[in-house]
């Protein structure tokens, strides 16, 4: 099962995000069904859908190694009320019917870029859309690999005999930016009092973050910080709430391991509340913490576009969008390709596998009933380790296809292959042999798909230690 925001219909090019991590992706989830059910129940975790929000979800059934097509997408508005969390189900609201299944109205249409293309950015005002009401859950957003929104909430409450003699609550906005071309990051906060009242009505509140070398050493240190560090009162946060950014620190990381020259730091929020005394024991400093982020540098010779060298935030597994409509665009002469037939082969490889060409004519001994291509989620793709092994599953696939299709299939047409050339679980790697599909396609969406991917690569500073999936939208 998949929820997602619904996309906004747009003409513009696409962003860097479109093929990282999606804007409109919310949560994928799955569960396993008993022979005696005839209705299964998945639960979305705390903290990802906000009260009132507008999103949609679709879901499909696997059984073994097949997975069946995706239903279309139905449209849902989150209610976080009491009421709606427990109350019966109507049967009359679950019950299907073709109006209730039909397609989703909005069309999913990107152009995506065959150049580079600067990383979108988020500004103050997108991350206080998190909204900061809500003070028991973590929420936060990813705009694409260099841009990641968080909220983090804290209640600092003081005790006199055993009575509630103060509290202080508010939400820090916590927003971390990295580079596609330069291997500094950088941090900002923005703090947002929502009350405050008897011993802690003005208290000192300490906000920062804690940035260290995860290998111990002097790595990621700060290059500069500004703005209001240190203890501050809770008068003077709040004299300063219209304020832009109030923390603004700037970290770069040198270390240059391994064939990458990677390097990574970690990044961990804090905000401390000192309480006035008397105080009972314990309660001389509040603290709260955040879940640790890491960021991976890198001087990859796979990322010549940006041969600066660039900085990621690590965060779950990359995905590849697709959709049958998108295009891609050529900024330099204006060109758009469409590449259907692309969208179609990739989808018949990951959905039907045992249909799929190569065959027997190509692995006389192998069963194609046994294929399960990779590509979907849970079974990660990778970029190839180096160029001669793009040439040598390009050698595969021709052999293959001159074996599987007529001369009269292959006229006019281009081989193309799935897993891509440029992934370790392309033809030359495959397991069992012939765990990967061929068609003969157009040539000119052939050219432009693999353009687009390489630009994907690129502008999201793929290399071989991430991991990938390719997620359709259909």
């Amino acid at each position: 099962m998949e929820v997602a925001r619904t996309p906004v219909k747009s003409g513009k090019l696409a962003k860097t995000d479109k093929a990282a991590e999606s804007r409109h992706l919310i949560w994928i989830g799955q569960t396993t069904a008993k022979s005696a059910d005839s209705r299964v129940t998945l639960q979305v975790p705390k903290g990802e859908l906000r009260d009132g929000e507008k999103v949609r979800w679709r879901a499909r059934i696997a059984t073994g190694q097949q997975s069946g097509p995706w239903s279309s997408w139905q449209p849902l508005t989150v209610d976080l009320s009491a009421k709606a969390l427990t109350a019966e189900p109507d049967k009359a609201a679950t019950t299907t019917s073709a109006q209730a299944m039909a397609s989703d109205p909005a069309a999913i249409r990107d152009m995506l870029p065959e150049q580079a293309v600067n990383a979108s950015r988020m500004t103050l005002s997108d991350c206080l859309e998190l909204g900061y009401q809500d003070l028991e859950t973590y929420y936060e957003f990813r705009q694409n690999r260099f841009d990641h929104c968080r909220r983090i909430p804290f209640r600092a409450t003081q005790y006199r005999l055993f009575s509630k003699a103060g509290e202080v609550t508010g939400v820090t906005f916590y927003r971390l930016t990295t580079n596609q071309n330069d291997r500094t990051f950088k941090l900002q906060e923005h703090v947002v009092i929502l009350s405050a009242w008897g011993t802690l009505a003005d208290a000192p509140i300490w906000v920062d973050r804690i940035t260290v070398d995860p290998k111990g050493g002097t790595d990621c240190a700060p290059t500069k910080s500004g703005g209001m560090t240190g203890w501050h009162r809770v008068s003077e946060w709040k004299a300063a709430s219209r304020n832009d950014w109030h923390i603004t620190g700037e970290h770069r990381s040198s270390r240059t391991e391994g064939v990458d020259k990677e390097g990574s730091c970690s990044t961990t929020p804090v905000i401390k509340v000192k309480m006035p005394r008397p105080i009972l024991p314990g309660e001389r400093i509040y603290s709260a913490t955040a879940k640790a982020r890491s960021i991976r540098c890198d001087n990859s010779q796979l990322i010549g576009w940006y041969p600066g060298g660039g900085c990621v935030i690590e965060s779950g597994v990359l995905a590849l969008y697709m959709s049958e409509d998108d295009e891609a665009y050529n900024a330099k002469n204006n060109r758009r390709t469409p590449f259907p037939e692309i969208y179609r082969h990739i989808k018949k490889a990951l959905q039907l596998p045992t249909l799929t060409k190569p065959g027997r004519k190509t692995f006389y001994d192998l069963d194609p009933n046994n294929k399960n291509i990779p590509g979907n989620w849970g079974k990660w793709l990778s970029r190839a380790k180096y160029s001669a092994d793009i040439g040598g599953t390009r050698g595969i696939v021709e052999v293959a296809c001159n074996l599987e299709f007529t001369p009269a299939q292959r006229q006019g047409k281009q081989c193309d292959e799935f897993p891509f050339a440029s992934t370790l679980q392309g033809a030359r790697y495959a397991k069992p042999a012939n765990n990967f599909s061929i068609l003969p396609v157009d040539p000119g969406q052939n050219r432009a798909h693999g353009n687009v991917v390489g630009a994907w690569y690129q502008n999201n500073r793929v290399i071989r230690s991430d991991r990938f999936y390719i997620h359709l939208f259909e």
